[in-house]
C-alpha cells in the first residue's frame, strides 16, 4: 500500500454522508482549479442517507461520487485517487472517523471545516442536554438506525481499528461512542479519531470550542470567513442598514428556524413544525404583523412540507430575497441558526423563540450579547415587537460586528482556505 510521499497529483477529496452538503465544496471548485488543485466530493449516501444517486454525476462544478465507484471500500478512495489532503465537514460520526483514521495511517493530512457559526448555540453545556426530544421521533430513529449501524457503520469503524493497529486507548473509546450511538445520549467527548490535522472556521469566535472537542491546535486553527455572507449576497453597504427600522412602523416580522424537527427535537415532525408556524403567524396577525419564513436548507428541500406551509399560506422566504425581506421587517424572531448573524448585521431587533415547545432551547452568548434583543417567553410577549423604541447605539452595534463576525466582505473565503491547506501539503 502506498503512502502520501508516492503521490504525485495535487488533489483535494471532500468526504461527506451524502450530497446535501455539496454547496459546502463546491463553491470553491473554481478557485482551488486555477491554483492546481483537483477537487472530488465522495459520499456514502448509497449507504443510508442518500439512496439513489448515480455512481458518478456533476453537482455544479463539482465532480461527485458514491461510494460504490469505489467497490464500497474507504481505503480504494485513498489508494486510488492518491489525494493530498482529505477535507471533512464533521468528524464525529463513525465512517468519518474511519476516514480519517485511514487518512492519517497513509500520510494524508486532514482538515475539519465548520459549515456553520457554532457559536449562536450554547456551547457551554458540556454533556448537559437541554433539548426536548420527541419520544416517538427518537425511537423511529433508532428503529431506522439500528440496522445501519450494526451492520455497516460500526463494522467499518472497527475494521479501520483493526486494520491500523488502534491503540487501546482509542478501543476504549469506540466503545464509549458507540453506546452514545446506540442510546442516543450524545456527549461533548473528545475521540481522538475526530481529530484532524487542523481545522477551519467561520469566525473567530469559534476557536475555543474547535480547539477543546477536536483538540486541534489553536496554531493550526484558520479563520476563512463566513459563505453565508456570499450565499446571501451581504454587501458593506447593508452594515446596520436597518438601524433605524426600529422607529419607521414595518408590520412584517422574519422567522428564521433552524429544522430541529428533521431530528424530533422541539417538533416530533414535520407536521407539528408546520402547526407550530401557523399559529405563530395567526398570533403574529392579531398584533396587525406580516409573518415570514425563513428555512434551514435541510427544510427547503422537504416538498411535502413546502406545500404544507403553502396550503396555510405560510409565505417562504428564498435565500435570494432574504436581504431585502429583512429590510422590510421590525425585526426577526430566531432560532439558534447561523443565519441570525444576518439581520444582526443590518442593525434588525432580533427575538429569542422561547414559547412554548422552543422553551428548553439555549441561545448562546455570542446572540444574547447583541445590543438589540429581546426574549418572548408568551405568545403575549409578541406584543413586545416595535413597543420598545430605544436603540442601542450605532457604536454598541458596530463594536458588535467587529468582535463576533469580523469582516462582512467574503469575496476571499476560498483564497484563505486554499492558504491553509497550503500549510499542509
Amino acid at each position: 500500500m502506498e503512502t502520501h510521499n508516492t503521490l504525485k497529483k495535487r488533489k483535494v477529496i471532500c468526504f461527506d454522508g451524502w450530497t446535501e452538503g455539496c454547496i459546502h465544496f463546491e463553491r470553491h471548485v473554481e478557485a482551488f482549479r486555477n491554483a492546481g488543485f483537483e477537487m472530488i466530493l465522495v459520499h456514502y449516501g448509497s449507504w443510508g442517507h442518500d439512496k439513489g444517486r448515480p455512481k458518478e454525476e456533476s453537482i455544479g462544478k463539482l465532480l461527485v461520487r458514491d461510494i460504490s465507484y469505489y467497490s464500497n471500500s474507504l481505503l480504494k478512495i485513498l489508494n486510488d485517487e492518491r489525494p493530498d489532503i482529505v477535507l471533512f465537514l464533521s468528524t464525529r460520526n463513525f465512517i468519518n472517523m474511519a476516514f480519517n483514521r485511514y487518512a492519517k495511517f497513509l500520510g494524508v493530512p486532514t482538515c475539519l471545516i465548520y459549515h456553520g457559526l457554532i457559536s449562536v448555540q450554547d456551547t457551554t453545556l458540556g454533556d448537559s442536554n437541554p433539548y426536548k426530544f420527541s419520544k416517538l421521533r427518537y425511537l423511529t430513529l433508532i428503529r431506522e438506525r439500528m440496522g445501519k449501524n450494526l451492520t455497516v457503520l460500526i463494522p467499518k469503524y472497527l475494521y479501520s481499528m483493526a486494520y491500523t493497529k488502534a491503540s487501546l486507548s482509542v478501543w476504549v473509546e469506540a466503545l464509549s461512542l458507540i453506546r452514545e450511538r446506540v442510546t442516543g445520549r450524545w456527549t461533548q467527548n473528545h475521540y481522538a479519531d475526530s481529530s484532524t490535522d487542523f481545522g477551519c472556521i467561520w469566525a473567530q469566535i469559534d476557536t475555543e470550542h474547535m480547539a477543546d472537542l477536536y483538540r486541534i491546535p489553536k496554531s493550526r486553527i484558520f479563520i476563512i470567513g463566513n459563505p453565508d455572507l456570499l450565499k446571501f449576497n451581504v454587501k458593506s453597504s447593508d452594515v446596520l442598514s436597518c438601524y433605524t427600522n426600529i422607529s419607521l412602523g414595518y408590520r412584517q416580522v422574519v422567522y428564521i428556524e433552524t429544522a430541529f424537527n428533521d431530528t424530533g427535537v422541539v417538533y416530533s415532525d414535520d407536521l407539528e413544525f408546520i402547526h407550530a408556524m401557523v399559529v405563530l403567524k395567526e398570533e403574529l396577525a392579531t398584533y396587525s404583523f406580516d409573518f415570514k419564513l425563513k428555512l434551514h436548507p435541510a427544510n427547503n428541500s422537504k416538498k411535502e412540507l413546502l406545500d404544507g406551509l403553502m396550503k396555510n399560506d405560510v409565505e417562504v422566504v428564498s435565500d435570494n430575497d432574504f436581504i431585502k425581506q429583512l429590510k422590510m421587517s421590525a425585526g426577526a424572531i430566531v432560532e439558534p441558526s447561523s443565519a441570525v448573524i444576518v439581520p444582526c448585521i443590518l442593525g434588525l431587533p432580533i427575538y429569542f423563540n422561547n414559547i412554548g415547545s422552543m422553551r428548553s432551547i439555549p441561545f448562546g452568548d455570542m446572540l444574547h450579547s447583541y445590543p438589540n434583543s429581546t426574549t418572548l417567553n408568551t405568545m403575549s410577549d409578541l406584543a413586545l415587537i416595535c413597543t420598545n423604541i430605544e436603540n442601542a447605539s450605532y457604536a454598541d452595534y458596530n463594536e458588535w460586528i467587529n468582535l463576533y463576525i469580523g469582516s462582512v466582505s467574503a469575496e476571499d473565503i476560498s483564497t484563505k482556505l486554499l492558504n491553509a491547506i497550503r500549510h499542509f501539503c
